[in-house]
């Protein structure tokens, strides 16, 4: 099940063979929409967080599928109208401090306001490509957390330059909230590996934090520092990233 939606969420299409009314068995191919494969994608988040023994099965076929098999969707690029522009502004604006501008000190107010803080405000239909692309990021995030530094390691290279390009020339709000999450994954596996080595190996070498220093992770320690000093919400709410900024 795990590889059929890894396929879905990369690909959008999946062909499949079914046993029809005459009994005859045909081959059909299924294509789903952008919003159904951020669904799948939800989906699939959460059955990695259940950990079964799919999981380390799985995982570095899934991670080939996020990072290398998925299909092109055309981002926003800026596309959008003054007036949609505009429009997506205010609805933010509105969406964060209510529709009525209340600044009540109610506190189930203040809750609601932090609870739509977190989410990171609406995703309108000119993000949905984009929300798909951080959604992608999302589930490499997934795996690298429940996988065996070991095997994340491997593919350190391609994770740095996957975070760094995304937060030094991504504009798509969603997406660079993913590769910051995705940096934070990144050092927080270093982190773990370091004092949890005994569960993982019986090395005194982290070989994540080894394959990181290969990597280029000055650059990507650059790009946080850029970000966190330019006052990016998405970089300094990661309280793991500001970590690995300030040492």
């Amino acid at each position: 099940m795990m590889p059929l939606m890894g396929a879905l969420v990369a690909k959008g299409t999946v062909s499949m063979t079914v046993a029809a009314a005459s009994e005859s068995i045909i081959t059909t191919e299924v294509t789903l929409s952008q919003e159904q494969r951020i669904k799948v994608t939800e989906a699939l988040m959460f059955m990695i967080r259940r950990r079964g023994h799919g999981i380390f099965i799985h995982g570095p076929f899934l991670l080939d599928m996020m990072l290398f098999s998925p299909k092109q969707v055309q981002g926003s690029n800026g596309k959008v109208s003054s007036r949609h522009s505009h429009m997506i502004q205010s609805q933010t604006h509105s969406y964060f401090i209510g529709l009525d501008g209340d600044d009540s000190d109610n506190e189930d107010e203040i809750e609601e306001r932090k609870i739509r803080l977190n989410t990171g405000g609406p995703v309108f239909d000119t993000e949905e490509d984009d929300l798909l692309r951080s959604a992608t990021i999302s589930v490499v995030c997934e795996l690298i957390a429940a996988l065996n530094p070991a095997v994340i390691a491997t593919y350190c290279p391609i994770l740095v330059h996957l975070a760094t390009t995304a937060l030094r020339l991504e504009s798509s709000r969603p997406v660079r909230r993913a590769a910051a999450f995705l940096s934070s994954g990144i050092y927080a596996l270093v982190e773990k590996e370091i004092t949890e080595s005994g569960s993982w190996n019986d090395s005194t070498t982290s070989s994540m934090a080894v394959a990181l220093m290969s990597a280029d992770e000055e650059s990507l320690s650059n790009v946080l520092r850029q970000c966190v000093s330019s006052d990016d919400v998405d970089i300094k709410k990661n309280e793991t990233s500001n970590r690995a900024v300030k040492g």
